[in-house]
């Protein structure tokens, strides 16, 4: 799917997904997409993703592969830092409006050590 043209989609029928069928779906996202500088595809990390050939290939194509796991990584780490100013300030005071709350927030986040 085209994140600017949600109704351009490619679609590749084949008997089972590896790194062959994977290049040629890209290859179809290449042809309908020329006069584009760079695609980004979202890909899990299956096996045929990482795939030598297919790697080498896409070095001299314009797509790039973006894996889930490393974007996955990266809001796990936000959502790890946000447990502690959770459970010091939301879990453990009452806030009765939104502005007490919003003036309580920050007190935490002086104190906290980084």
């Amino acid at each position: 799917m085209n994140a600017l043209d949600p109704t351009d989609i490619q679609v590749l029928e084949c008997e089972s997904v590896n790194a062959q069928t994977t290049k040629d779906l890209y290859l179809k996202i290449l042809e309908s997409n020329q006069g584009i500088d760079k695609i980004y595809t979202i890909a899990d990390n299956a096996r045929y993703y990482k795939n030598k050939e297919l790697k080498e290939w896409l070095k001299d194509t314009k797509i790039e592969q973006v894996f889930l796991l490393s974007l996955f990584a990266e809001f796990e780490h936000h959502r790890k830092a946000m447990e502690v100013p959770k459970e010091k300030v939301i879990n453990s005071t009452f806030f009765r409006t939104k502005n007490e709350f919003s003036r309580g927030s920050p007190h935490f986040f002086e104190n906290v050590i980084i």
